[in-house]
């Protein structure tokens, strides 16, 4: 159990199971030139994300994920990528701002190998002008009306996405975060140069949530 080692014990692990699953001939999808899904399942599996998801001494967490995160990326830096959109976007949100259920549902999914990514960046902005964003929310009784117009989401077209949102007409600007299934997200992926191990996307949607997608 993972849980029980040492952190130079838990880090020379990882190393191990990252070396063995970065030269195994399953690394890379052939049809996409992603990650595989094999490979992303054999590290979550082995342990990858034990720090991340609070599995391990909390005293230690911070610097076993950086160490991780260092080690990904050395080898891959799709990996590394990966590991951070997972570990930093997609977990330490829901962890932060989820309810119990959103924990148990998302943070389940995750640990069966599942992958989320986080969008904030709208459709023709910087990331230096992510709240000055289009995409939109409303709330109409228990339901919620998400318009999303996204762009250049890392992990996009995997599980889902935690997509953030202005809500309409609100005396001061406020932001809602949604966790939104894949099914309802329209995604058109893109090729980024350098980083072809991970889907970027445009994801776009006109969706009907309940409030208990919002975090």
């Amino acid at each position: 159990e993972v849980t029980a080692l040492s952190t130079p014990e838990y880090l020379a692990h990882i190393h191990r199971l990252a070396v063995d699953v970065i030269t195994s001939p399953d690394y890379r999808d052939p049809e996409t030139g992603y990650i595989s899904d094999t490979t992303w399942q054999r590290l979550v599996d082995g342990g990858m994300l034990a720090s991340s998801l609070g599995d391990r001494d909390p005293q230690v967490r911070q610097e076993e994920i950086m160490h991780v995160g260092r080690m990904a990326s050395y080898y891959d830096i799709s990996l590394g990528l990966s590991y951070g959109i997972t570990t930093a976007l997609a977990i330490m949100p829901i962890q932060r701002f989820g309810t119990p259920e959103q924990h148990e549902e998302y943070l389940g999914r995750i640990r069966g190998g599942q992958s989320f990514g986080l969008a904030i960046t709208a459709r023709d902005r910087s990331g230096s002008r992510a709240l000055d964003m289009d995409s939109h929310y409303s709330l109409d009784g228990d339901k919620i009306k998400l318009s999303m117009y996204k762009h250049l989401q890392g992990l996009s077209g995997n599980a889902g996405l935690i997509v953030a949102a202005l809500r309409e007409k609100a005396p001061i600007k406020t932001v809602g975060l949604f966790l939104v299934p894949q099914e309802y997200i329209s995604t058109e992926t893109i090729p980024a140069a350098g980083l072809n191990g991970i889907s970027y996307g445009i994801n776009t949607g006109e969706i009907t949530l309940s409030k208990n997608d919002l975090m």
